[in-house]
């Protein structure tokens, strides 16, 4: 935590470095709605800011497509509205996207292939790669997880993708722990810590343990925080972790947490690896739930650089530094989903 601590403070003084020395930053934005891939060295009201994106709602392969799954029986690209969370993985090739409206997909960068979709349905606010392919994600309004079988894909009707549901009190973040082979989740009174259990036939999760955060109050009692962002502290062991008040430090080897910022409501954070490492980046809503800018804390010249007019911004990441869309098929991607639609 120490170190982190001073890297922020060293991002807070006054020789804070410039966009031109950062990563891209890829964002959910809800208006539209989108993920974007925007460059962190050019105005963002510039047009050629934008370096990449994609439009679900607009998607041929996912508006010609009912989703079996969804009660309603809407078309798989109405189910993407109101992007809620996007992740870089597999090394920055693909996209890991979520949408409040019910979907989830793995889009690959380079050509927009979109390796699977899938729909968990009740307010998904993020997912995770397991290391066999499948992935699991969190609904909030549902209180689950859900671990689909992804070896069961099928491009023509992915509402039938096969799934385990487990309960998960306010289900909001999901990260994957290859260390120590854990799966880490967040809600309402902490983190939550599974077991998973590959199986070619039937992959499964088991709870392990539950790591709520003590009420000063009482000594007997624990907070309802109502954990929001869970994602890796980058040139750390540790992971951030977002309440409805505070940001913090949970340490997976102690299984502790301690106080980062006391910052209320904010629905992403990150750090970036690119030199000088430690530049966080966060979205701290000015309206409602959304803002048209990522918050960099002690550089308000490149706050006001990455503001995208009229836009609803939920999620901002740091796509990795040494990204470089490549066109070469994901062999742990396209494998443990088949082909894909295309």
């Amino acid at each position: 935590m120490t170190r982190l601590k001073t890297i922020m403070m060293c991002c807070s003084a006054s020789t804070v470095l410039s966009g031109s020395e950062l990563p891209d930053i890829v964002i959910a934005e809800q208006k539209e709605p989108a993920y974007l891939i925007m460059s962190s060295s050019r105005d963002w009201k510039d047009p050629s800011a934008k370096l990449w994106s994609w439009s679900p709602v607009s998607d041929e392969r996912l508006s010609k497509l009912v989703c079996s799954s969804d009660p309603e029986k809407r078309m798989c690209g109405e189910l993407f509205r109101d992007p809620s969370d996007v992740k870089p993985v597999l090394n920055g090739t693909h996209l890991l996207v979520t949408a409040s409206y019910g979907g989830a997909a793995l889009i690959r960068i380079a050509d927009k292939h979109l390796v699977w979709h899938v729909y968990p349905a009740n307010n998904p606010h993020s997912a995770e790669l397991l290391p066999d392919g499948n992935v699991v994600t969190a609904s909030s309004d549902g209180n689950y997880l859900k671990l689909f079988h992804l070896a069961k894909y099928r491009p023509g009707d992915p509402g039938a993708t096969p799934f385990q549901q487990y309960f998960a009190d306010d289900a909001h973040g999901v990260v994957w722990d290859a260390k120590r082979q854990r799966l880490w989740s967040s809600g309402r009174f902490g983190i939550v810590e599974w077991k998973y259990h590959p199986d070619g036939r039937a992959p499964s999760l088991e709870q392990v343990a539950i790591h709520p955060l003590a009420d000063p109050r009482s000594q007997n009692a624990y907070q309802r925080v109502n954990g929001h962002d869970l994602y890796p502290a980058a040139g750390s062991d540790q992971l951030f972790f977002t309440t409805a008040e505070n940001t913090y430090l949970f340490d997976p080897e102690t299984r502790t947490y301690s106080l980062f910022q006391a910052v209320r409501s904010i629905k992403s954070i990150g750090i970036s690896k690119a030199p000088p490492e430690g530049m966080l980046l966060m979205m701290k809503p000015t309206e409602k739930w959304w803002s048209s800018s990522p918050l960099f804390p002690g550089n308000d010249s490149l706050s006001r650089q990455c503001t995208l007019p009229g836009a609803r911004i939920y999620k901002a990441r740091w796509m990795p530094s040494s990204h470089r869309p490549s066109s070469k098929k994901d062999s742990i991607s396209d494998s443990v989903a088949g082909t894909g639609s295309r």
